[in-house]
C-alpha cells in the first residue's frame, strides 16, 4: 500500500459462471500509516536441530511420540509463525511462538502435546512429518522457504545398536559447531533416553577446524560436472573459485540439493570426446568456514567401455595371515568409464558389485577391490587408500581361479585364468606377493605377462603402478642367441658354442642350462649369476660330469630375473656335431 493512498481496495471480474469461484473474509490493515515493515530475514543457522526422536518404541523414560527440538543460536528473538519443518515427503507450518535467544522449543504432533509440554517449550504441529527410524533427511524452513538447517542422519549416529532399536534420542554434541554431522551426533546417555527442551545430555566441544574434502567428482554429461564433498558447504559459492584447462568457461555452479554436499558445475561449451581436462578448486569452504586445500582432478566426458578398456592388472590371492585378497584394475583406454554396476566373479563364487553409484575411471587410474581395504592398509602401507574399495570380494584361490571383470549390462570387458605357477620360482614364500600384469596391452591370459611383484615394493603396488611398468620395453627388447647353432667340439674353427645376450640394463639373475630332447639337464651354464647388460656365455659340449655330450639336438634354456621380479624365459636350439 503506497503511503499517499487515501484507499485500498480489491477489484474481481464478476460472470455469472464465475460467482460461487470466490469469497472475501474480513481483511484487517494493521501497522503505522505511511511505513513499510520488511519480512524478517534470517541466517543460515540461526535456529538449528538439536536433538530427536525418530522412534519412541520401546519406550526408556520420554512419551511415546516423536519429537523434533530447535536451539536458538542468534543473538535475536525469533518468531517461529509460519516456519516449516519438512523431511521432504510431508511438510508441517510452525504455529505462532517466540524463541528467545539460547532457548530450546520442542516441535511434536498435537497428539504429543500434552505429554511433553511438561518438560519445556512446546509446539503441536498439525501434519508433524513422521520421522523414518532407519534415518532420513530433515529440513527447517524459514517462511520465505530458505532452508536455515538441514540434516540426514542413518542409524550409525547412534553409536550404539542397542539404542538404535529405539526409545532413545539422537543428540547434537556441539551445538557451536552445527556444520559437523555424523561426526558431531550421539545417542543420548540420560536415564530418560533423551533430554528434551534442555541441555542435551552429552554436550561437549567438538570444534571443526579442517576444511572440506573434495571427494568425488563425476561428468552428468558433456555440459556438468557433479563434485562430492565430505561435509556441508558454505552457501555463498562463486563460479570464480574454479577452472578448467584446456580452458573451458563456468557458467555457474548450483547445490543441487538441501544437503549442500553436492555441488553442480555446468560448462559455457561442452567437453570434447577422448579429452582429459583438469578441474581446479579453491576458495571453497565449509559451513564453518575452514577453506579447502585447493586441488585438481581429471575430468572428461564418458564413453562406453569396449572389451579390454579397463584390465585386471594385479592379483593378490594368497595373503599374507591375517591379510586379504584383492583385485586390481586400471582404465586402459583413452576415455573416462562409468563403472556403476560392474562385477567381479569368480569361477566358484557369483559377481560381487564394484559399486552401486556412478564412479569414474579416469585413463590410466586404478581401482583396487578388497574386502578390507583396511587390512590391506595396514600389510602394505604404500597403498593408495583413495582407491581401495570394499566389495564382498569373490574367494580367490590360493593355487589357481578365473577372475572375470563384467560391465553393468553383463558383458565381459576382461579374464584371467590365473595359476600359482607364474610366480617367480625363486621366490621362498608366496603368501602376501601379488602377481602383476606387466603391460596392459599384451595378452591378458599370457602368463610371460605376469610377475610377481618386486620385494622392493613390499611384494604389492595395491593402486599404483606396478613394479614391472617400466619393464616393458626392457623385456621385450632383451634378446638371447646362440653362434654358431651348429658346432664341432675340438673342431679349430667351431670347437665351441657362444650363448650371447642382450639387456636393455645391468643386474639381471640368469639362469642358463643346456637340455637334451627329454629337457633333462646335461650341462650348468650359470646358476643364479648377475650378469652385466650385455655379455656371453660358451659351451664347450661337456656335460656336468666332465664327459661329452652326444652328438644331436640340445636347447639352451635361458632365464633372466631382474631385481623388480620380472621373468624373462628364452629357448635356443644348438646341434653338437662331428668333425669328420
Amino acid at each position: 500500500i503506497h503511503p499517499t493512498s487515501a484507499y485500498f481496495g480489491v477489484v474481481c471480474v464478476y460472470t455469472a459462471t464465475r460467482s460461487d469461484k470466490f469469497w472475501f473474509d474480513d481483511i484487517v490493515v494493521s501497522g503505522i500509516p505511511g511505513t513499510i515493515t520488511a519480512p524478517a530475514s534470517y541466517h543460515w543457522k540461526d535456529l538449528i536441530i538439536n536433538e530427536f526422536l525418530a522412534d519412541p518404541s520401546p519406550r526408556i523414560g520420554l512419551p511415546d511420540a516423536e519429537y523434533i527440538e530447535v536451539f536458538n543460536r542468534s543473538a535475536d528473538t525469533i518468531s517461529l509463525e509460519n516456519w516449516k519443518i519438512t523431511d521432504g515427503s510431508s511438510r508441517a507450518l510452525l504455529p505462532a511462538s517466540a524463541l528467545a535467544p539460547g532457548g530450546y522449543i520442542i516441535l511434536t504432533s498435537t497428539e504429543g502435546l500434552p505429554a511433553y509440554s511438561a518438560l519445556g517449550q512446546t509446539l503441536g504441529v498439525n501434519n508433524f512429518p513422521t520421522i523414518n527410524n532407519a534415518g532420513e533427511s530433515l529440513w527447517l524452513m524459514d517462511p520465505a522457504g530458505h532452508t536455515i538447517d538441514s540434516i540426514k542422519f542413518d542409524l550409525s549416529w547412534y553409536r550404539d545398536a542397542d539404542k538404535a532399536e529405539g526409545g532413545w534420542s539422537l543428540e547434537l554434541i556441539d551445538p557451536s559447531n552445527p556444520c559437523g554431522e555424523e561426526d558431531n551426533w550421539i545417542a543420548a546417555e540420560t536415564p530418560a533416553g533423551g533430554t528434551p527442551g534442555h541441555r542435551n545430555s552429552v554436550f561437549a566441544n567438538k570444534p571443526d577446524l579442517i576444511g572440506p574434502e573434495w571427494l568425488e567428482l563425476f561428468p552428468l554429461n558433456a555440459n556438468e560436472i557433479q563434485l562430492t564433498f565430505s561435509e556441508k558447504l558454505d552457501k555463498n559459492i562463486s563460479a570464480k573459485y574454479f577452472s578448467m584447462s584446456p580452458l573451458l568457461e563456468i557458467k555457474e555452479v548450483t547445490f543441487p540439493d538441501q544437503t549442500l554436499r553436492t555441488l553442480s558445475v555446468s560448462l559455457q561449451d561442452s567437453m570434447k570426446r577422448n579429452t582429459t581436462y583438469s578441474l581446479r578448486i579453491e576458495q571453497i569452504r565449509d559451513c564453518n568456514q575452514n577453506q579447502i586445500i585447493p586441488m585438481s582432478r581429471n575430468v572428461g566426458s564418458i564413453e562406453p567401455a569396449d572389451s579390454l578398456d579397463v584390465v585386471i592388472n594385479e592379483i593378490l590371492f594368497n595373503p599374507r595371515p591375517g591379510g586379504v585378497d584383492f583385485v586390481e584394475v586400471v582404465n586402459a583406454s583413452a576415455h573416462f568409464i562409468d563403472t556403476r554396476n560392474w562385477t567381479i566373479a569368480t569361477a566358484s563364487q557369483g559377481p560381487a558389485v564394484l559399486s552401486g553409484s556412478h564412479r569414474l575411471l579416469a585413463p590410466g587410474e586404478f581401482a583396487v577391490y578388497t574386502s578390507d581395504p583396511t587390512a590391506i592398509q595396514a600389510q602394505y602401507p604404500s597403498a593408495k587408500t583413495s582407491v581401495l574399495y570394499h566389495i564382498t570380494l569373490p574367494a580367490l584361490s590360493d593355487d589357481e581361479s578365473i577372475v572375470w571383470l563384467r560391465d553393468n549390462l553383463g558383458r565381459t570387458i576382461d579374464r584371467v585364468e590365473y595359476n600359482k605357477k607364474w610366480h617367480n620360482s625363486f621366490l621362498k614364500s608366496q603368501d602376501g606377493v601379488s602377481l602383476e600384469r606387466i603391460s596392459v596391452t599384451s595378452p591378458t591370459q599370457s602368463s610371460s605377462n605376469w610377475a610377481s611383484a618386486s620385494s622392493l615394493v613390499g611384494f604389492a603396488t595395491p593402486g599404483y603402478p606396478n613394479s614391472q611398468r617400466s619393464l616393458d620395453s626392457l623385456v621385450s627388447s632383451a634378446t638371447v642367441w646362440v653362434d654358431p647353432e651348429l658346432f664341432a667340439p675340438g673342431d679349430t674353427h667351431s670347437e665351441q658354442a657362444t650363448i650371447h645376450y642382450q639387456f636393455g640394463e645391468a643386474g639381471w639373475l640368469v639362469n642358463v642350462l643346456v637340455m637334451d630332447q627329454q629337457q633333462r639337464r646335461i650341462k650348468t651354464i650359470a646358476e643364479a649369476e648377475t650378469i652385466p647388460e650385455q655379455g656371453f656365455f660358451v659351451w664347450q659340449g661337456d656335460r656336468d660330469n666332465g664327459t661329452k655330450a652326444n652328438l644331436g639336438y640340445y636347447a639352451v634354456w635361458f632365464q633372466a630375473v631382474h631385481p623388480n621380479g620380472a621373468v624373462r624365459t628364452f629357448w635356443c636350439r644348438i646341434v653338437v656335431a662331428s668333425r669328420e
